[in-house]
């Protein structure tokens, strides 16, 4: 199936910010809908376009849905990849507080979100989250680190950033077998909070680590979200 590939920079939620955007869609779908639209949401190394859209063998996650007839899109938050980086990332990581915490990035998300529900004329669409470079002599990757002090200030702190009960939406849960990062106690912990949703799913995927997206089992993931997402039922803008 041939695939249209779009690239654009958006307006962020703050002035002088732009975000980086794409969208991957089958050449011949010209019906847009909730259910058939999905914004990839990356964690907090990777840029979006560098996990979801990275060919293994010849294919990426984003290739992946999209042939199946979906609207794919990624969004880079600031400071990941080509969306506009702080000015606080070209100076020491000492001279400043951490950047971009989870505030922020889901205001960055919201942007996005709000971009392609008025390119497609909807009021909701999916979303797919995955876990929450500038050169340098010798080289390194630069990523912000607000993230790293959320996870102090409340997950390290044994105090919850938001109310599970408050999700509304069908979820699903995927976790790896020897993920270290989100080890699966925490989405079996998760699971039973989610009081709240239509309906959930948790799906535990065998020998894999956080870096599933890119490891042998990961057709495993792309099927059960893939199953998730094809399931026909009000819109679906959960999937973690």
């Amino acid at each position: 199936m041939e695939l249209i590939t779009e690239e654009f920079m958006i307006p962020g939620s703050d002035p002088s910010i732009q975000l980086y955007v794409r969208n991957k869609r089958p050449e011949g779908l010209t019906r847009f809908t909730p259910d058939n639209i999905v914004l990839f949401v990356h964690g907090a190394t990777y840029p979006a376009d560098t996990s979801f859209d990275l060919e293994l063998d010849g294919l990426s996650w984003m290739d992946y849905v999209a042939s199946r007839g979906y609207d794919a899109y990624l969004v880079n938050v600031r400071g990941f990849g080509r969306s506009t980086r702080p000015p606080e990332m070209d100076q020491p990581a000492a001279n400043n507080w951490p950047l971009v915490r989870t505030t922020t990035a889901a205001k960055d998300v919201g942007a996005a979100v709000e971009f392609i529900r008025k390119r497609r004329g909807v009021d909701k669409i999916n979303l797919l989250g995955w876990s929450w470079g500038a050169k340098q002599n010798p080289k390194v990757v630069r990523a912000p680190n607000g993230s790293v002090q959320d996870t102090r200030d409340f997950f390290g702190a044994g105090t919850p950033q938001y109310d599970p009960a408050a999700i509304r939406v069908p979820t699903l849960l995927i976790v790896a077998e020897w993920d270290a990062d989100t080890p699966p106690y925490m989405a079996q912990a998760l699971f039973p909070l989610l009081v709240n949703a239509p309906y959930k799913r948790l799906v535990m995927i065998g020998e894999g680590t956080h870096s599933i997206i890119m490891e042998k089992n990961r057709m495993q993931l792309f099927r059960e979200v893939q199953l998730f997402l094809d399931e026909p039922a009000p819109g679906k803008p959960g999937i973690c």
